[in-house]
């Protein structure tokens, strides 16, 4: 009977196996921290490239007076400054308010198309939208950041043409 008694304690101040035991429970938890701190990083970066697209298409258009191209030279301009973006999912909108503009709106209410016949001291809004999707490395339920506003990124430029 003591024999019995005595395995039983052997076998409860055992400690062989503790640390994996400990390992396995916080490693996932420690893995998921990471990734979203990666992921935090990624998106944060995305956004500062966003503002410095739009920032870079925004002086293109306050300088593009008169020029016929100044649509493509705005999209060059912002695919540019967002080298490290993938470019197919940069989206750029270029509105000129006025009343003699024609813009051809989208269900966001940006305008992707206009009559970009500027007169000096008028005003061009630069918008550029960036899909952020493939930024994260989660699938299922932890990919509902588009319905949540993260994604997509977005910034808009508000410049004076010269």
């Amino acid at each position: 009977m003591t024999a019995v008694l005595s395995g039983r304690r052997r076998f409860w101040q055992d400690v062989d196996g503790a640390a994996l035991v400990e390992a396995a429970l916080v490693l996932p938890l420690l893995l998921m921290i990471t990734l979203g701190m990666f992921q935090f990083g990624m998106l944060l970066n995305a956004e500062i490239m966003v503002a410095n697209a739009a920032a870079a298409g925004g002086v293109e258009a306050s300088v593009s007076r008169g020029d016929s191209g100044a649509s493509t030279d705005i999209a060059s301009a912002v695919t540019t400054a967002a080298a490290g973006l993938i470019a197919s999912d940069l989206t750029v909108s270029v509105c000129v308010p006025s009343t003699s503009a024609t813009c051809t709106s989208t269900s966001s209410g940006y305008c992707t198309s206009c009559n970009f016949s500027s007169e000096q001291g008028q005003k061009v809004t630069v918008t550029v939208k960036y899909s952020c999707k493939q930024l994260f490395v989660f699938t299922g339920e932890f990919t509902s950041l588009n319905a949540s506003g993260i994604c997509p990124v977005s910034a808009s430029v508000t410049e004076i043409v010269q």
